[in-house]
């Protein structure tokens, strides 16, 4: 939110995001301005992100509105994670900011959600990065250590935040997601089990009354 806020007073056309831990290859950002140019009316490109095996890292697999991850050329784009995506300077003004109380997941969902309302949005998978993370599970609550616990609040709030603003199938597959979740815990969690449960359902309450603002820079 900051970043984006304070590239938009400096008048740059385009933003490239991306996690710290991302390493990025010699033509990633050339591939994702090929397609900048041939779809200039975009709302974000997402790269292809790889994990450190060189298989398709798992917590940033796009969701594409037709075609497959596995295709060689541009494809439609409803959802991406910041990991390598390039934003453009008009869209972020009409759409808005990322809502910087979304800390610290979601955030991306979100906002990439968001703009594929208002925008073509496309997967570029020609543009390759790979996300260092220490392992290509992604997150998981009823697997994930003690002291990650307290954050997957933010989680599970953000996400009945998105399910209330898009309603219809999203908040059916929301509420699916979270008594999934919750018997993966019972099933497999290997201690903790009444703390992650009640994180799960404590976090997804408070996504009830959760309303922030989406901040716009003009």
């Amino acid at each position: 939110n900051f970043a984006l806020k304070t590239a938009l007073k400096r008048d740059y056309e385009y933003f490239w995001i991306m996690d710290d831990d991302c390493i990025v290859q010699p033509d990633s950002l050339t591939q994702l301005m090929c397609v900048a140019k041939a779809h200039p009316d975009f709302g974000f490109l997402s790269s292809r992100v790889l994990w450190t095996d060189g298989t398709r890292c798992r917590m940033n697999e796009q969701k594409l509105m037709e075609g497959s991850l596995d295709a060689d050329k541009p494809q439609r784009c409803r959802q991406a994670s910041f990991v390598s995506i390039l934003l453009r300077a008009a869209a972020v003004r009409k759409a808005g900011l990322p809502i910087s109380e979304f800390f610290i997941w979601g955030d991306d969902v979100e906002y990439t959600r968001r703009l594929s309302k208002i925008f073509p949005c496309w997967y570029v998978p020609a543009s390759v990065v790979i996300h260092k993370t220490a392992n290509n599970e992604g997150s998981n609550i009823a697997t994930d250590s003690a002291a990650r616990l307290p954050r997957y609040r933010f989680a599970y709030r953000n996400e009945v935040y998105i399910a209330k603003k898009e309603k219809g199938s999203r908040i059916l597959y929301q509420g699916a997601k979270i008594l999934y979740h919750s018997a993966r815990v019972l099933i497999k969690a290997p201690d903790h089990k009444l703390e992650r449960l009640g994180i799960i359902w404590s976090g997804s309450r408070e996504g009830l009354s959760f309303d922030p603002r989406v901040e716009k820079v003009q």
